[in-house]
């Protein structure tokens, strides 16, 4: 199971604050509806979520792993939030919903296309995280080394066309915007994609 080893240590890996305050500040530029609901999709450990939820918004935070809303849960500023396991590839969207998501710009591909390799200790735990492109692929993989086992887990996200994606959309009948790194122009160099979508 994805995230299940790794739930204990992902925040320790992975916690960006500055991004998570860039991100709730890009969803309330985009909703300027102070208060209103938002699901939050694979929120992982539910920064986001717990960072809105501080700013009013009324949040239902879902994640596939339950490993990682159990993480979730346990954080202080999650009281507010509602938690349920769901799969993000299957989802109902509001009639006059918004829809925003980042994905990776074949950048991420050409910067791993070495490989990456970083080693640590958290709580003790001796770790070790590779990340290398294969493709239109960037496969992570984790290790952790505690009690006298090695956990493992392996982890690959795709590199997909922008167009594609916007195609996709624009056939829904979705209209799109389209950032880079939360304010740059869709044509600039980065490591994500930020679209926005509106019915």
């Amino acid at each position: 199971m994805i995230y299940h080893d790794l739930a204990e240590y992902y925040d320790d890996l992975v916690k960006d604050e500055e991004a998570t305050l860039r991100w709730a500040d890009l969803t309330e530029d985009v909703l300027n509806r102070p208060g209103c609901s938002i699901l939050e999709l694979a929120c992982g450990s539910a920064e986001i979520s717990c960072e809105l939820a501080r700013r009013g918004y009324k949040l239902m935070a879902t994640d596939l792993s339950e490993d990682m809303l159990n993480k979730a849960k346990a954080k202080n500023g999650a009281e507010t939030l509602r938690f349920m396991p769901l799969d993000m590839t299957s989802f109902d969207l509001n009639e006059k919903g918004v829809l925003i998501f980042d994905m990776h710009t074949p950048d991420r591909l050409e910067e791993f296309s070495e490989e990456f390799i970083e080693e640590g200790l958290i709580d003790d735990v001796p770790y070790q995280w590779t990340i290398m492109t294969h493709d239109d692929q960037i496969h992570h993989h984790f290790a952790f080394w505690k009690d006298g086992l090695m956990l493992q887990e392996f982890h690959v996200q795709r590199v997909f066309n922008l167009n594609d994606i916007l195609s996709m959309l624009h056939a829904e009948g979705f209209e799109t915007e389209v950032l880079v790194d939360f304010d740059q122009d869709q044509n600039s160099p980065g490591e994500k994609y930020f679209v926005i979508a509106k019915l």
